[in-house]
C-alpha cells in the first residue's frame, strides 16, 4: 500500500468508526478527504474495498503493535495489559455500528478480522501463557491451549455480540474480558502483580 493510500485510509477509517459504513456514501468520503470522487476511485474501486483495505491497514499495525510489546520482553502479564490498552483505545473510538455494519455488509473485511484474531492473536495470547507459565505468572496446571481458545471465544462474543450488554461500554467489557481472563489463570504472584497494575487496564 503506497503511502497516499494509506493517509486515505487512515483518515476514512476515522469516519466510519465514528459513523458505520452504510450511512457513507463515496461523496461523502471523498469531501471529507478533500478530493473529488474519480481521484479517491484511483486509489479503491468501490466502498467495499476501502472498507477491506482499511482492515487490513489496521490489523498490521496491530501486528506492529503487538511485536512491538513482544520485543519489550517484559512479565506476561505487561503484555496482556498493554494488549488491554491497545483494544480499548481502538474500541473507545468506534461506534457500535461500525463492527455491526462490518459483519453485514463487508464479509470480506469482517472475515479477514476474525482470521487475524483466530491465527495471529491466538498465537501470541498461547505464547504469552507459555512464558508465563515458565516465569511463574501464570498457573503451571492450566491447558495453555484450551484456555487460550477460551480467551478467543470471549473475545469473539463480544464482537458478534452473542453476549447482550445494556448500557455498558465497549470498553469497559474489554477491560472486564481481560481483567477476568488474568485472574483465572495466574498465581499469586502474577494476581499481586494485577491489583497493584490494575489502573492500568
Amino acid at each position: 500500500m503506497e503511502e497516499q493510500e494509506k493517509i486515505y485510509c487512515e483518515k476514512a477509517k476515522k469516519m466510519f468508526m465514528k459513523y458505520g459504513t452504510k450511512s457513507l456514501t463515496m461523496d461523502d468520503i471523498a469531501k471529507e478527504l478533500g478530493i473529488s470522487k474519480k481521484t479517491l476511485y484511483v486509489y479503491f474501486s468501490d466502498k467495499k474495498d476501502l472498507v477491506y483495505k482499511i482492515i487490513v491497514a489496521h490489523f498490521e499495525k496491530e501486528k506492529e503493535n503487538c511485536e512491538y510489546l513482544l520485543a519489550l520482553d517484559e512479565n506476561p502479564i505487561e503484555f496482556m495489559l498493554g494488549i488491554s490498552r491497545m483494544v480499548s483505545k481502538w474500541i473507545k473510538a468506534t461506534t457500535p455500528s461500525f463492527i455491526f455494519d462490518l459483519q453485514k455488509y463487508h464479509h470480506e473485511a469482517f472475515e479477514y478480522m476474525m482470521k487475524f484474531k483466530k491465527e495471529f492473536i491466538l498465537k501470541n495470547i498461547i505464547q504469552n501463557m507459555t512464558k508465563g507459565v515458565e516465569d511463574g505468572w501464570y498457573r503451571s496446571e492450566i491447558d495453555i491451549e484450551i484456555t487460550a481458545r477460551f480467551y478467543i471465544s470471549l473475545s469473539d462474543s463480544f464482537v458478534n455480540q452473542t453476549i447482550e450488554f445494556e448500557n455498558i461500554s465497549y470498553e469497559k467489557i474489554v477491560k472486564e474480558m481481560i481483567d477476568y481472563h488474568l485472574h483465572a489463570i495466574s498465581t499469586e504472584k502474577g494476581i499481586e502483580y494485577i491489583k497493584q497494575h490494575k489502573q492500568q487496564l
